[in-house]
């Protein structure tokens, strides 16, 4: 029966661990030092965040190899992390007479030195906070905790120097899990805000964008909007063509558009799909 195999093809830390954290995580955030364009990504021996970028380091690496069960035993530290995180944000941070702000990627790094680095002297470090936050929010949807799930990922979302910008390279993850996250809870409508929110933003990769577009129609589908919910999955397919949930879930609404019952039961989110 094709309800069975519903799910919301939205969760992010498959694609991360995957394909997008390889290729962009482990080449940006544990770039240490690494020459963006104009701006200078350095280290801060001593910092706080360093302990934390290694503690990222670690976690990944056992998520990758064990999945994302495999990081329980880190789950107490990683909040902590988290917690310890809020007094560095917005930024700038100064330790050892030199300012710092703690940012993800090229382009948010140019943000945030144009905006708090007035007067120069600040230097942009990587932010392993938002990342942190997306594999501990993804370890509680897969675990079932989801309100937690919801909680660690606004914090991921809130720990950037510029967070209503939205700039940071894991944002598109932690929207795509927290969506997930608020359709477990049947909370739909804050769901659709949220992916509707991060389909705004202008920049990201193909995949993060037919992630967030699978997850809206889920959503779109749970409350009955059916040929929205079909638009969005179309959507998603212009950007992965051949996706096996999108596809899916197409055959499963022309299904019920042909007379057949909504599927009632619990909502499958496994992956990303092929």
């Amino acid at each position: 029966m094709i309800a069975i195999a519903r799910n919301f093809g939205a969760r992010a830390m498959k694609t991360y661990l995957e394909g997008i954290m390889p290729r962009v995580l482990l080449a940006v955030v544990f770039a240490f030092v690494a020459v963006l364009g104009s701006v200078t990504m350095a280290q801060a021996a001593g910092a706080v965040w360093e302990k934390d970028i290694a503690l990222l380091n670690q976690v990944t690496a056992e998520a990758r190899a064990g999945g994302l069960r495999a990081v329980s035993p880190k789950v107490g530290v990683l909040k902590k992390a988290l917690a310890g995180a809020k007094s560095l944000f917005p930024g700038p941070t100064e330790l050892g007479g030199t300012r710092y702000v703690l940012v993800e990627g090229k382009a948010e790094a140019t943000a945030a030195l144009a905006r708090l680095g007035k007067g120069g002297g600040v230097t942009a470090i990587d932010n392993p906070y938002p990342s942190i936050a997306l594999i501990l929010g993804s370890f509680y949807v897969e675990t079932g905790k989801f309100a937690d799930a919801v909680k660690v990922l606004d914090a991921g979302l809130a720990l950037s120097p510029l967070p209503k910008d939205r700039l940071g390279f894991t944002v598109p993850g932690l929207i795509s899990e927290r969506g997930v996250a608020l359709g477990q809870l049947k909370r739909w409508k804050e769901a659709l805000a949220n992916y509707d929110a991060g389909l705004g933003i202008a920049k990201m990769e193909k995949g993060q964008r037919a992630l967030l577009y699978r997850g809206r129609g889920f959503v779109l589908v749970e409350l009955g909007r059916l040929d929205e919910g079909e638009a969005a999955y179309k959507a998603s397919l212009k950007l992965e063509p051949g996706n096996g949930i999108a596809k899916n879930e197409l055959a499963y609404i022309a299904s019920i558009k042909g007379g057949a019952k909504p599927f009632k039961g619990s909502v499958v989110s496994p992956g990303a799909g092929n």
